[in-house]
């Protein structure tokens, strides 16, 4: 993502290049990848400043390192059908034939547990009631940036969900929520509380000393 942000900024051509492989690899590690790339096509759609870059070689040449990237792989995949995509795909059926809104609902609320932990992290820093800081012209686009990046797959995949009525696991979710803790610092004009530091500083060490401790015994069982 700081490859992209670069490249929609500084139009480096070298910085294209670095998100198209970094797209690549992500998809080579996991295909869900494709939905971040998806959220970052639609950006460029979608915000006129970022709009403009369609006109120019920038990503074509991600795309071009993207597919050098995963050309062995595809090479691989269609000589075996895509072995890997038909198992996702039918992992996506519901055994329990439920309604598309209740597993696109479901999958949402299970994504709970993934953000309000973060949410909670940061109070020492935002305070609350949060307020959201004045940002001038430059800071808008890196809102907007951080905004479809962070929430823009979340919202894709609500939405495959209820249009091809697909179950979607909670797992599914959790790289979703990489760039939340960062949205939420950029956004939110921080008020830092010592006494809610201080609390928060208590709950990290009683938290990792307690899974420290259980670590060794899980290892014996």
């Amino acid at each position: 993502m700081l490859a992209f942000h670069r490249a929609l900024t500084r139009s480096a051509p070298r910085d294209w290049i670095a998100t198209g492989a970094c797209v690549g690899l992500g998809l080579l590690a996991k295909y869900s990848m494709g939905v971040l790339a998806l959220t970052m096509a639609g950006f460029m759609l979608a915000i006129p400043a970022a709009r403009q870059h369609w006109r120019r070689p920038g990503p074509y040449l991600a795309l071009a390192a993207a597919l050098g990237v995963l050309a062995p792989h595809l090479h691989w995949a269609v000589q075996q059908q895509f072995p890997a995509l038909r198992w996702a795909i039918e992992r996506t059926r519901d055994p329990d034939e439920r309604s598309r809104v209740v597993n696109a609902l479901a999958f949402a609320r299970d994504q709970l547990p993934a953000v309000l932990p973060i949410a909670a992290i940061l109070l020492p820093v935002t305070g609350f009631p949060w307020r959201l800081r004045r940002l001038d012209a430059g800071e808008r686009f890196s809102r907007a940036f951080l905004v479809a990046m962070g929430l823009g797959p979340f919202a894709l995949q609500v939405v495959l969900a209820l249009a091809l009525n697909l179950m979607l696991r909670s797992m599914y979710g959790s790289q979703l929520w990489t760039f939340t803790g960062v949205l939420i610092l950029f956004c939110i004009a921080p008020r830092p509380e010592p006494a809610r530091w201080r609390t928060t500083a208590f709950a990290r060490a009683t938290g990792g000393a307690t899974a420290s401790s259980a670590c060794p015994r899980r290892a014996h069982r």
